[in-house]
């Protein structure tokens, strides 16, 4: 029998394979026959050790066996230095590097073995617990040239030799975030390699944190999970549902919204084959109410395919396929049966839920090829085109070249519009119409307009105008004319007419309609206003000049003009030599006209007109006008004397 006690101080003690020795060891050593047992404190490797049980058993038999228990305080980086040492290894096996891991941890660490040189690692125990605070840890993966960023972690870790389990709650990217993680290090009989859980709530306003411009699309918040699955075999999973209830959602292009509170939601499954490739989307879908969509993609030896097999968003029914080639340019197959295009006409719809905005100088390089193969195309209730085909180009989400055709939807005759860029912000366009009158219907004109031919061009500009709120503006500016067309069923101009006592023209007008032989205006479009200068409705009856603009914000209008009738006969007297200018008072236009105004609510204008210039030739009113005008100055005059 044999037994003792040892006291020791500034000891170094080595205690397994390479993980790192713990000195200024102080403590106790009490031996017996069968044992000899260390109760110690230390430091290693930077961290402190609260306490060390460490038994050594069997000292009377052949093999003896080590039992060692640490219970460590200290930085977590340190902390994962010891168990990366070897052989343990567990850093490396789980791809974490020491430097971008900070935090606070307090570490149970045992350790178990058979006392023998050149020891396998399957004859070792090893269990890890710690308690991690403050927690960080910065990835390799970037957005805007940053790392993505979980800091403010609060973790229990978990670790064997044959696995790790972490749980817990972090802020990554600065969202609350409910934490799971699961690794096996052992090949043989496991469900899968690695598994992360990540749950949490979304302020979608910080999508652009994870590298998601979507700010013009959603707002308000997403309450949902992602699972990551690496299976044995290496591939890589991730799976995701988010509920959209709380959210708004908005499609500009398609005009349609979800209101918050209105039932939502997105499933997605990606997928990644090869250790170096890209995830690719297997499968999504989003529902939500007037809208179905399902994905489906695949690799190809040209690149990723996704086809949309279904979506239904408001009336649009269509179906795509996009694919990205080698040199990642998007090409986009869209067809269907109905794209649904009313709400680019029409700015008298309901305020959007989420106004556009876009940070000040962003800009995206990416291009896109569309090609269109739709049935018809709907710019109004009861106004579509037909068999639309083409292709556009997009740089970014600016159209900057287009080549479409299509078929007006009663007659067939041919709509087309061509695109062309001249530089970064400006394109030109040519838009022409073997039916005028039907496509300036569709175009939001408000008359009954038949046939004619008809041509638009223009030049569009893209400028940053609202530079304090990071918007792009935009205008386009051009030139309108159509040729040989009747206008039918115009309330206004029959008001006009009436006003103006031309009842024999109101009476063709009722009937018949106005056969126009000549229409012409220069305009200036942009998201407040259209502006028309130097309108000539042009017919043997009447001749109309006008111009203007239309607020399109408030829905107000602002035009002056002057109705000539017997448009043939009063020209031509107006340019007989010598007397006609005389008469007319130098104007080409005729010598009897009505001025008339147009102001107020776009739907209901008010009409008024100067009845002394219906009957007056031009010079002598011009005279009667500007005797008006004098009269007036001197009544202000008179006015302003007496007070």
């Amino acid at each position: 029998h044999i037994q003792g006690n040892i006291d020791a101080s500034g000891v170094t003690v080595d205690y397994f394979g390479k993980l790192p020795p713990v000195v200024d060891v102080k403590g106790n050593c009490h031996f017996t026959r069968q044992q000899f047992i260390i109760d110690a404190v230390g430091i290693a490797n930077g961290i402190f050790l609260k306490t060390a049980k460490i038994v050594i058993d069997g000292l009377d038999l052949k093999d003896q066996t080590i039992d060692i228990n640490l219970d460590l305080e200290g930085p977590v980086r340190n902390s994962l230095e010891i168990v990366n040492a070897e052989p343990l290894n567990f850093a490396k096996k789980l791809g974490l590097d020491s430097a971008r891991i900070s935090g606070l941890a307090k570490t149970h660490l045992h350790l178990a073995f058979p006392l023998e040189t050149g020891l396998n690692l399957n004859l070792i125990h090893v269990k890890a617990q710690s308690q991690i605070q403050e927690g960080s840890f910065l990835y390799e993966v970037q957005v805007e040239d940053k790392p993505v960023k979980l800091d403010q972690g609060t973790f229990i870790l978990d670790v064997t030799k044959e696995s790790l389990e972490m749980k817990g709650s972090a802020r990554l990217q600065g969202v609350p975030t409910e934490i799971e993680w699961r690794e096996y290090f052992v090949d043989e009989n496991i469900p899968f390699r690695r598994r992360f859980l990540l749950e949490g709530k979304l302020n979608l306003g910080n999508l652009k944190d994870f590298g998601v411009g979507a700010s013009h699309y959603l707002s308000g918040q997403a309450e949902g999970h992602v699972h990551y699955t690496l299976n044995p075999n290496k591939v890589e999973i991730m799976e995701g549902f988010a509920d959209l209830t709380s959210a708004v959602m908005v499609s500009p292009v398609l005009s349609w919204q979800k209101e918050k509170g209105k039932a939502a939601h997105l499933k997605f499954k990606l997928r990644k084959d090869q250790p170096q490739a890209l995830f690719i989307l297997d499968e999504a879908s989003l529902i939500g109410p007037d809208l179905a969509m399902v994905i489906n993609g695949k690799s190809s030896k040209q690149g990723n395919v996704y086809q949309v097999d279904h979506l239904q968003i408001g009336a649009n029914q269509l179906k795509a396929t996009i694919q990205y080639d080698k040199e990642g340019l998007l090409h986009a197959l869209i067809q269907g049966k109905a794209l649904d295009l009313s709400h680019i006409l029409d700015d008298s719809g309901p305020e959007p839920l989420i106004k556009p905005s876009s940070s000040k100088g962003s800009k995206s390089n990416s291009q896109i090829k569309v090609n269109l193969l739709l049935d018809e195309v709907w710019l109004g209730k009861e106004n579509a085109i037909r068999q639309v085909s083409g292709e556009m180009i997009y740089h970014g989400d600016t159209l900057m070249g287009a080549n479409l055709r299509g078929k007006a939807r009663h007659n067939e005759e041919s709509i087309s519009l061509h695109m062309t860029p001249l530089s970064e912000d400006r394109q030109q366009f040519t838009l022409e119409s073997g039916d005028g009158g039907h496509l300036l219907e569709m175009l939001g004109g408000g008359y009954d307009v038949e046939g004619g031919k008809l041509d638009i061009q223009g030049i569009k500009t893209i400028k940053d105008k609202r530079k304090e709120e990071g918007a792009k503006d935009w205008e386009i500016v051009g030139k309108v004319s159509i040729d040989n067309f009747v206008i039918n069923k115009a309330p206004l101009l029959a008001r006009l007419l009436s006003a103006a006592s031309l009842q024999g023209i109101v009476n063709i007008f009722s009937g018949r309609g106005i056969h126009f032989h000549k229409g012409e205006t220069d305009f200036s479009l942009t998201p407040e206003s259209l502006k028309l200068k130097k309108v000539r409705l042009i017919s043997p009856s009447i001749g109309l000049l006008l111009q203007g603009s239309i607020d399109r914000l408030h829905h107000k209008i602002n035009f002056a003009g002057e109705l000539i009738p017997l448009y043939i006969v009063n020209t031509f007297l107006a340019q007989i030599p010598l007397v006609g200018n005389w008469i007319s008072g130098g104007r080409e236009d005729g010598i009897f006209m009505t001025h008339f105004t147009l102001t107020g609510n776009r739907q209901n204008p008010d009409l008024a007109i100067n009845p002394i210039t219906t009957v007056t030739p031009g010079l002598m009113r011009e005279f009667l006008m500007a005797q008006g005008k004098e009269s007036e100055k001197k009544e202000r005059g008179e006015a302003k004397k007496q007070n």
